[in-house]
């Protein structure tokens, strides 16, 4: 079984143009180990396992993000889709 498991991880893989991006957000919700952010990409959460941090953001607080979205042709937004959240800023006003 597991060796199925590892052929089906390895037939369907998909895989994306990238690159890294800074984007303007705001926290909508905190939880201990997520949080949700407002960008102009819409809602989104993200957990924060991997996500470095040097503050503690707060509901209502507006963030810098750096982040790796998607760059492909095929997708409509040419903003890119959020793939994964690296860090966290706070945003000075």
């Amino acid at each position: 079984m597991l060796r199925d498991m590892e052929e089906l991880k390895l037939k369907d893989s998909t895989y994306f143009k990238t690159q890294k991006r800074i984007i303007h957000g705001m926290v909508i919700e905190r939880q201990k180990s997520t949080i949700e952010l407002l960008t102009s990409s819409g809602r989104q959460k993200y957990e924060l396992e991997n996500v470095q941090m040097t503050f503690v953001p707060k509901k209502g607080d507006w963030v810098i993000l750096k982040c790796a979205v998607q760059l492909d042709d095929g997708y409509v937004d040419k903003q890119g889709e959020i793939l994964e959240l690296l860090k966290v800023f706070p945003a000075r006003g």
